[in-house]
């Protein structure tokens, strides 16, 4: 049987936006990914991290094995908060400093970092001898732009800056180009790397991501 690591990035980006539930929809994945693993009898845990004033934020469940002990589970993904930067290279320094038998690793995040630091942590895993698997999480409006037009006071989660913006068509086109160049170079790297990519886009296509595209993460043998 195999270990299997679910990671997930539990930064502040993933909150955002907030009508999305984009962090909802990160922690259902995450569970039904260690379910499924659950399932096939391999021993499964939940790990998130994230980082705030440079100090890494780290919790790690215990390794579960059968599907009967999903309800064991259940309290340490209760427990799970959304807070701080991304700390995807911190947290994967962190997986590695563990010396565990190398594994699965399957890494949900919404990769709002720069293609240097996804790029770094997830080749990383690889050297380190991991089977990697990636679950791109973005929101419906995220993903699509689907914004009203108008003036906007934007927050950053993470820097803690307020910024004033006036959304335009000019403004959103701009936007989705950058989505769609973030989506593509994600998929790109992993695609070249053997490494597993599932797009997960929006809270309202859980069921559709689970039954159609979970299969490619091939947690189910």
């Amino acid at each position: 049987k195999v270990e299997i690591s679910i990671v997930l990035d539990a930064s502040a980006s993933m909150t955002l936006p907030v009508d999305d539930d984009k962090a909802g929809l990160a922690l259902a994945l995450a569970a039904a990914a260690a379910y499924i693993g659950m399932s096939e009898n391999d021993a499964v845990r939940l790990v998130a991290f994230s980082q705030s004033s440079g100090r890494l934020a780290f919790s790690a469940s215990m390794f579960h094995h059968r599907r009967e002990s999903y309800p064991e589970l259940r309290p340490f993904i209760k427990s799970l908060r959304f807070h701080g930067e991304t700390a995807l290279d911190a947290g994967v320094a962190e997986l590695l400093s563990q010396r565990r038998v190398r594994g699965v690793i399957v890494l949900v995040s919404d990769f709002l970092v720069s293609p240097a630091q996804y790029e770094r942590a997830l080749s990383r895993l690889l050297a380190a001898g991991y089977e990697v698997k990636v679950v791109h999480v973005m929101g419906e409006s995220e993903h699509s732009g689907a914004f009203p037009f108008g003036a906007y006071r934007v927050y950053d989660s993470e820097t803690k800056e307020m910024r004033e913006l006036r959304l335009d068509r000019r403004v959103l086109s701009a936007y989705r180009q950058r989505v769609e160049r973030l989506v593509s170079q994600v998929k790109e790297f992993c695609h070249k790397n053997a490494i597993a990519y599932v797009p997960a886009f929006g809270a309202a296509s859980f069921e559709t991501i689970v039954m159609q595209e979970f299969p490619r993460l091939g947690l189910v043998r």
